[in-house]
């Protein structure tokens, strides 16, 4: 799945497309990526506490993968593990990490090139915050409650990229 299924770069401009997603851990997420003509930068956009009624399509993750690409930005959302049509179960935010990080890897190989940033809402943020991967250029946290993971795993805070 992880580069192994799903739309290639060239397929993507002008629309929504559904993309593999495949964690470490064998575990497949339902994803969608969008991009306008030429992406000058790439997001991974993480979605609210599943508990909550959390989603890839909950407000703030909708709307900013609605616009970005019109701007510039590619953008992939995804449901973290057990939520909609992605397989697994919730975990309490560190397995999801290896959610956040498959879909960084997805990200980077469709829209090579290109500054990529992680951007969680709350419980995505708090999990967004606690990922580290070459690939990313920095994370953009909305509303994070820092307090779903311990404070030692939150590795943006001691990164030097923004």
């Amino acid at each position: 799945m992880a580069g192994d299924s799903g739309p290639s770069a060239s397929d993507l401009p002008g629309a929504v497309a559904p993309v593999g997603v495949r964690t470490s851990d064998g575990i497949d997420l339902e994803a969608e990526v969008a991009r306008g003509a030429t992406p000058r930068a790439a997001v991974v956009l993480a979605h609210p506490h599943p508990a909550h009624g959390g989603s890839m399509r909950s407000l703030v993750t909708s709307e900013l993968f609605a616009a970005l690409p019109d701007l510039g930005v590619a953008a992939l959302r995804f449901n973290f593990r057990g939520v909609g049509d992605s397989g697994g179960t919730h975990g309490g935010g560190e397995p999801e990490r290896r959610d956040v990080t498959a879909a960084i890897g997805v990200m980077a190989r469709l829209v090579p090139g290109v500054p990529l940033v992680v951007s969680g809402w709350s419980f995505g943020a708090d999990v967004s915050l606690a990922v580290d991967d070459p690939a990313l250029n920095g994370w953009f946290a909305v509303a994070p409650p820092l307090r779903i993971l311990p404070a030692g795993l939150l590795v943006a805070s001691g990164d030097p990229r923004p």
